[in-house]
């Protein structure tokens, strides 16, 4: 469905407009008030940000409408299925999601659904069902398997879809896992919104947004944001979103959520004159190119001075400069005559100028105060905002670069074995087979010449029948009791996790691996560690082990179907967020040299700093309150000894755990083991080590502190944690 039946469609999904879908209606057999019965049910459901915007294969929400006009209450779940290949590339598995709905007498319920990109079908099943599993009602939704650029426009109506829809791209970052091709169209969403209330229906986790690029969304509407909704979109900027706020209103630019992302208080000034200098870019069969090595004219403005510690006002993220694009047939030099008097600049908190207007970081994303309304006329027409929101969207894009996990979606490889083997017991039981080994040969030495030579030279030859079988008895016997002694006798679990955040955050975006191994077969049900996460099913020792079905409640979502045979492994991977107390602060210094404050709370153990300009240095521990000055640890690599491979046309610098065993020895064991798995799992697509960046990876000592997990008890906790860029208070 395209164009206006698409907009159609989404309005009617998420409040009841003309339902430009397919809607099934149902006559279920007469039941018990509060069961489902008695009661015409209708439902239709789309993507969040509707039919034609990319999903890619990572997490979505889809939005569920169900309207009961009947004179009874209506209660069951609405349950969303597809196809997918998910880590298992060899078999078609389905994804399950499963929430609870309880609408009244001519009412309706607006439901957000948590589903997985999908890679092996384009539609997914919606199906209404009473609380005996009767159907209700039941459609099917389209969803959008590209990984293209997504540009969502939280206006209505929504006008840029009309100008930037379709426009060609051509990138230079791109997932080697992905097929999306060097030269791509830019997709276009727009949430529906609510009629009673005249807000936007914004996806409810984090994850939802994990195929957007940048979010364009008036003041206003921003401002009104609440509850989940707007925790979801902060959490994503937090995790390497770019949002594009564009102010309607003065109050927006004095108080509310704006103020908080940015730092403080926002003040109109004049627009920075590098705005006036850029092209414009017309739509022709020639693609834009984001990411080259292009020159940027002469900037007009000096970088922000950061303010002494003592302020407060340390700037969070680090300093991007304003940079031109050069788009393919150009409309001429700056904006047009038109556009010129309604431009606008500003200042405040961490704003810093740019070509957009201003700029502020805020973790590992960024916001963008426009300095124009790229939603109305004269902006709308104008091919220099055209070239700005191509130029917004490829900087947005190739940002990606500088993420593992970014939140919602997943690991950008399948590739999960070593994520497994250090998740899995049985790595521990090499020792025991090697035991058991030596026990063998004895038993074949003691079994076969030693009694054999012990009754011929007694003169007994019956002796073999009875000594025989007794060694046989005790060998197995003390196999039996080395196998339970190096498996465990009990069930235990694992958790393997990553935190990214920016420099001087107090909250990053986790990666969470949570391997099982019961001792018997159990049917288990694995809960979220915080109400926003969602939870995959990554690695099992059976295909045997059931379809993963994701249940949503009040309080959270879980993952259940999950089945346990004795003595294998199960592997879940959860996408959230988790606290860091006061964060670690990076600062570059002008010799080149980083320092590096914790301020976490916690120990940080095998901590390496990446310094751009001058090497990779090694700490063995970190204390709480401690600064540290990169040229004081042991150099790991310098910059020209680092790794490298390609994402597209991109050069990035892979994390090469290997070397850290090589270099540090029996330190570095752990290391390795730890980053090779979440550099596998990550895939081949992440700059680890960025030219301009400062990065520190390490680990929390004492990690998350979970005790349990899913009824077993945890055995190993691990948090690693992965930090980019300069911020916070050294």
């Amino acid at each position: 469905m395209k164009g206006g039946a698409g907009r159609g469609f989404a309005l009617a999904v998420a409040l009841g407009c003309a339902l430009a879908a397919r809607d099934v209606r149902a006559d279920p057999p007469e039941m018990a008030p509060g069961t489902g019965g008695g009661a015409h049910v209708s439902l239709a459901a789309a993507p969040v940000f509707g039919t034609e915007a990319a999903c890619g294969e990572g997490w979505m929400e889809l939005v569920a409408r169900v309207d009961n006009p009947g004179a009874l209450p209506a209660k069951g779940t609405v349950e969303v299925q597809s196809a997918y290949g998910g880590y298992y590339a060899s078999y078609e598995s389905r994804f399950v999601s499963r929430v609870p709905f309880n609408v009244g007498p001519h009412a309706a319920a607006v439901l957000h659904v948590p589903v997985r990109g999908q890679a092996l079908a384009s539609t997914a099943s919606v199906t209404a069902r009473a609380g005996d599993g009767t159907k209700l009602a039941e459609t099917t939704v389209s969803m959008g398997t590209s990984a293209a650029p997504l540009l969502v426009d939280v206006d209505d109506p929504s006008r840029l879809s009309v100008v930037m829809r379709g426009w060609p791209l051509s990138t230079a970052w791109r997932p080697v896992s992905s097929s999306i091709g060097a030269t791509t169209a830019l997709t276009v969403g727009a949430p529906a919104t609510d009629p009673t209330t005249g807000d936007p229906v914004l996806p409810e986790r984090a994850a939802g947004y994990a195929a957007a690029t940048v979010v364009v969304i008036p003041s206003d509407r921003l401002a009104r944001l609440q509850g989940s909704e707007l925790d979801a979109l902060v959490g994503w900027v937090l995790d390497g979103g770019t949002l594009a706020v564009f102010p309607t209103r003065p109050e927006d630019l004095r108080a509310g959520i704006l103020t908080t992302l940015v730092g403080a208080a926002v003040t109109a000034t004049p627009p920075p004159p590098i705005m006036m200098t850029l092209p414009g870019a017309v739509r022709s069969g020639s693609a834009p190119s984001f990411g080259g090595p292009f020159p940027s004219p002469p900037m007009p403005f000096a970088p922000p001075t950061i303010p002494p510690p003592s302020t407060g006002a340390t700037p969070i993220g680090w300093y991007v400069p304003a940079r031109t694009t050069p788009f393919g047939p150009l409309a001429g030099t700056g904006p047009t005559t038109a556009l010129r008097p309604k431009l606008s600049g500003y200042s405040g908190g961490n704003l810093r100028p740019t070509e957009y207007g201003a700029t502020a970081s805020y973790g590992l994303g960024q916001v963008h105060v426009l300095g124009f309304n790229p939603t109305s006329s004269p902006a709308l027409e104008d091919p220099w905002m055209h070239g700005r929101m191509l130029d917004m969207v490829g900087d947005a894009w190739e940002r990606h670069a500088l993420l593992a996990f970014p939140q919602g979606e997943g690991g950008r490889s399948s590739n999960v074995y070593e994520v497994r083997r250090a998740l899995d017991p049985n790595e521990n039981f090499r020792p025991a087979l090697g035991i058991a080994a030596i026990l063998l040969v004895l038993y074949s030495i003691l079994a076969g010449p030693l009694v054999f030579m012990r009754s011929y030279r007694r003169g007994r030859p019956l002796d073999p029948l009875v000594w025989v079988p007794v060694a046989s008895a005790g060998c197995f016997a003390l196999i039996v009791v080395i196998g339970l002694a190096g498996k465990g006798w009990s069930g235990r679990a694992r958790h393997l996790a990553l935190v990214e955040a920016g420099a001087g955050m107090s909250r990053g975006a986790v990666h969470r691996f949570r391997g099982f191994f019961a001792s018997q077969t159990r049917a288990m049900r694995v809960r979220a560690s915080e109400p926003g996460s969602v939870l995959d099913l990554v690695a099992a020792d059976s295909r045997d082990q059931g379809d993963p079905v994701l249940r949503l409640d009040k309080d959270g979502t879980s993952l259940e179907n999950l089945t346990s045979l004795p003595w294998q492994t199960v592997v879940v991977s959860e996408d959230g967020f988790t606290e860091l107390g006061g964060g670690v602060a990076v600062r570059e210094q002008a010799d080149g040299s980083v320092v590096v404050a914790n301020h976490t709370g916690h120990r940080l153990k095998n901590v390496v700093v990446w310094a751009p300009k001058a090497d990779a240095s090694w700490f063995a521990n970190v204390d709480p309150g401690e600064t540290v000055l990169s040229t004081s640890g042991r150099t790991v690599f310098v910059p020209s000894s680092r790794s490298t491979g390609t994402a597209g046309t991109r050069t990035v610098h892979e994390i090469d755990a290997s070397r850290f065993q090589t270099l540090l020895g029996h330190a570095g064991e752990e290391m390795t083991v730890r980053w090779s798995a979440m550099s596998s799992a990550s895939g081949s697509s992440t700059d680890w080590w960025p030219d301009d960046v400062p990065v520190v990876i390490g680990e929390i000592e004492g990690g998350e502190g979970v005790k349990t997990d899913a009824t077993l008890r945890v055995e190993s906790d691990t948090m690693l944690f992965r930090v980019v860029g300069e911020g916070g208070a050294t």
